[in-house]
């Protein structure tokens, strides 16, 4: 049903930081599919939810088609000090988990299940090319 997920920086204030989540849903079935709702939650690898974002308002994709849709995701920059320290922690490496939620309303009630999780390994080296100083 989900076909591909890309996340990109967007604005960044002292507060929080703005990313545009770009997800392409393929319809599979043999009727228009209205999806109400996707969540997007990007977590570290102890749990931790370092940045959320939703889409409002319903996308109807046609059946057999695909659609991207476009939606913001905030980071949230209190949470960044504590998953800093983690990734230096762990010899510069992080493992960042996108987990994408979807809400289908069919016949008058609203379904949801998760159907898109992927683990994204992100490397380091800032001190090993003299990087920082």
């Amino acid at each position: 049903m989900i076909k591909r997920v890309r996340v990109e920086l967007s604005k960044v204030t002292p507060e929080t930081t703005q990313m545009r989540a770009h997800v392409w849903v393929e319809n599979g079935a043999k009727f228009p599919l209205p999806v109400t709702n996707l969540a997007l939650k990007l977590k570290l690898q102890d749990g931790t939810v370092i940045a959320e974002g939703y889409q409002k308002g319903t996308v109807i994709i046609p059946k057999g088609e695909s659609k991207e849709i476009v939606f913001d995701v905030s980071l949230h920059n209190s949470n960044l000090p504590e998953a800093w320290y983690l990734h230096m922690k762990n010899n510069e490496a992080s493992e960042i988990k996108v987990e994408v939620q979807i809400y289908v309303k069919l016949n008058g009630n609203v379904y949801s299940w998760a159907v898109y999780s992927r683990t994204v390994n992100v490397k380091t080296d800032m001190f090993e090319h003299g990087g920082c100083g």
